[in-house]
């Protein structure tokens, strides 16, 4: 063998040899490094919980999330609600508007009734004895108020009663 041989030999035995220190320096670092994970979970497990505790951590961010949407919903209520409470307003303006209106109404009838009620009834009880004058044999008079839309075809459809009339 020539001394060229020898020396490829010998380096291959000694990169096979760093190779195979590497390979067992490996496994020991993952020996260690799996020692060391499980040193330090059961330092932070020091109680047991610490499943328990990533769980209601993952909880936490659920809740989070659930409590932002909640946000949100209740500031669109409360948008809402204020649009419902400006047309409210409005109502009440127009309310106040319609009780004014309503007010002089009413005054102006009870005004047009107070005036002309002793009018109307003396004019019907002149009707009701002119009547009575020119028909001896007549024994007493009525007379009714009967709205036009009760008349079809120009004809009176209904029975009147002697109480409904005025006398």
């Amino acid at each position: 063998m020539s001394n060229l041989q020898i020396n490829n030999c010998s380096q291959c035995e000694l990169k096979n040899g760093v190779i195979i220190g590497l390979i067992a320096d490996i496994r020991l670092y993952k020996t260690r490094n799996n020692e060391l994970q499980a040193e330090n979970k059961r330092l932070n497990d020091k109680d047991g919980l610490y499943d328990e505790v990533k769980e209601l951590q993952e909880e936490l961010v659920t809740a989070n999330d659930g409590i932002n949407d909640l946000n949100d919903v209740l500031k669109d209520l409360q948008a809402e609600n204020n649009a419902v409470k400006q047309c409210y307003e409005g109502s009440k303006v127009k309310v106040k508007v319609l009780q004014v209106d309503n007010d002089r109404l009413v005054k102006q009838v009870s005004s047009n009734r107070d005036s002309n009620s002793n009018t109307h009834t003396h004019t019907i009880s002149k009707e009701i004895a002119e009547y009575m004058s020119h028909n001896d044999k007549c024994m007493g008079a009525r007379m009714f108020l009967i709205p036009r839309d009760e008349f079809k075809h120009g004809e009176y459809d209904n029975t009147i009663y002697w109480e409904d009339g005025m006398e």
